[in-house]
């Protein structure tokens, strides 16, 4: 029996996992001050871990390093020791764990079956194993309903939060939904539960960053929202799958850089609230150059990997496309809503630095290797043929389609910096107070509800109300995880019922 075994869906997933974990660490000695035995020897593990538990292959060789990456981030996110790291770190063990229970009841069944490595207990085709490697799946990618460990893990240190959401921990369980695709597809039941609560996961995760002001919290809720698309793809045969993979790499890329200058800003200017940050573009030029060239991959722009990845997507998953552009089209909102702020208004106090720059331009670049997409598409394809035993190719983007969509966006850009009057009603945009953001919506409500067409803007109102209740009650809620363990059981297996 081979222990470790690497081919196509694993090389993807490990060297995610070494290539942005060590930028991560390259920009850790800027940023990191405090702890940094610690930090540097619980980072170094995180990496390791991630990376052998996408090529073990051995059940008990899997555990150990599944348990190892919920030992490691239990250690970072609650590496600086106030209360508040402590209880989210705390909050992250727990949900995950509930996942690790059902890792390791699988995968004993299986053992208990004759099957001693993870592709034997899937062979198995059993519908219980299969079940619960979904839940350890869903629980370790904070799908919904066992997403809200992901949002409060912001209280980890900057690298941490760019390695956790890009290329580990969260990316484990859509390697396992990778390797149990074949055998997915001969269970339509457990497959339909999964990408309903992926679905779900889409559009709750995106609107829920409408609401975010913190800018770490806001790029929690885009990953959340990112991962129920990967899952999706996972699940809908061989090119799907394939576009999935692509998706796994655009995102890695594109989400480490956004994380990274995230912190940048943070020790820039004192606060994680985008609102609060101004004129990155007068006082941070490379920095701010950075921040949109990733943003812009992010949202699916034309020339980026990550267009190149949501289109692949979009054309292969056809039933519930939809759902996916909901969430890039989100996306595209409240990224537009965040670089407005921070890159115009009045002269910045930031300056950039060197060392970060160095972490946070290879990924930069890799963003845009969208121009020529054909080697990603390749690894990704190469990737899918293998786990399904047939021929897959994605075929590339016309050159032409992203040039003109270019060109409308740059002319969108320029109108609305020469005219910006048709979009404020010729007057300065009010500077943002101290509202939460539910309390903003609220106003804003109330100012709407005024309006002469009082019927619609009283439904428009209502609506916001609602999401901004719904707001309220995921922070309050996010105190408590023991009870989103069992608010997420009870749901899971209503939905079971049901379907």
């Amino acid at each position: 029996m081979d222990y470790f075994v690497v081919d196509g869906v694993s090389s993807i997933f490990a060297g995610l996992a070494l290539l942005v974990g060590a930028l991560c660490l390259l920009y850790s000695k800027w940023y990191i001050h405090e702890e940094r035995p610690k930090y540097y020897g619980l980072m170094i593990m995180f990496i390791v871990s991630m990376a052998g538990l996408v090529i073990a292959n051995d059940s008990i060789l899997l555990v150990l390093f599944w348990e190892m990456t919920a030992i490691c981030s239990y250690g970072l996110i609650g590496i600086k020791g106030t209360e508040s790291a402590s209880k989210s770190a705390g909050k992250a063990l727990i949900i995950t764990q509930l996942g690790a229970a059902a890792l390791i009841t699988a995968l004993a069944m299986g053992w208990a079956a004759g099957a001693t490595t993870l592709p034997a207990a899937i062979a198995l085709g059993s519908p219980v194993i299969l079940a619960l490697l979904c839940v350890a799946a869903l629980t370790k990618s904070a799908v919904f309903p066992f997403h809200s460990w992901l949002p409060s893990a912001m209280e980890a240190p900057t690298p941490v939060s760019a390695l956790l959401h890009s290329a580990a921990m969260v990316m484990a369980g859509v390697y396992l939904v990778a390797r149990m695709a074949v055998a997915l597809s001969t269970q339509p039941l457990i497959s339909d539960a999964v990408i309903v609560l992926a679905a779900v996961s889409i559009i709750y995760a995106s609107v829920m960053a409408f609401f975010q002001t913190d800018l770490k919290r806001l790029l929690a809720y885009s990953t959340i929202a990112n991962i129920g698309m990967m899952f999706i793809a996972m699940l809908y045969g061989p090119i799907a799958m394939a576009a999935g993979l692509l998706h796994v790499i655009s995102h890695a890329f594109f989400k480490a850089a956004l994380f990274l200058e995230a912190g940048v800003l943070e020790r820039e200017y004192g606060t994680k609230n985008y609102q609060h940050i101004r004129g990155v573009i007068s006082s941070m030029p490379l920095t701010a150059i950075a921040i949109v060239l990733a943003a812009l991959s992010a949202t699916g722009v034309p020339l980026t990997l990550g267009f190149a990845s949501k289109w692949a997507m979009y054309t292969n998953v056809p039933l519930v496309a939809f759902v996916l552009m909901f969430g890039t089209m989100s996306g595209l909102v409240y990224y537009a809503n965040f670089l407005g702020n921070i890159l115009f208004g009045r002269t910045g106090k930031g300056t950039d630095r060197l060392v970060p720059l160095l972490a946070i331009v290879p990924m930069v670049l890799v963003t845009f290797a969208g121009v020529f997409p054909q080697p990603f598409e390749a690894i990704a394809a190469a990737a899918a043929s293998a786990a399904y035993g047939v021929p897959v190719s994605l075929a590339s983007i016309p050159i032409a389609l992203p040039i003109l969509l270019v060109v409308a966006v740059i002319g969108a850009l320029l109108f609305t910096n020469t005219y910006p009057e048709t979009f404020t009603g010729g007057e300065p945009a009010p500077e943002v107070g101290e509202y939460t953001p539910t309390q903003q919506l609220r106003e804003e409500a109330k100012l709407m509800a005024v309006d002469t067409d009082l019927i619609f803007m009283k439904q428009w109102g209502s609506l916001l109300q609602s999401l901004g209740f719904a707001a309220d009650a995921e922070r309050h809620i996010e105190k408590s995880p023991l009870l989103w363990v069992v608010f997420a059981v009870a749901l899971s297996a209503a939905a079971m019922v049901v379907l």
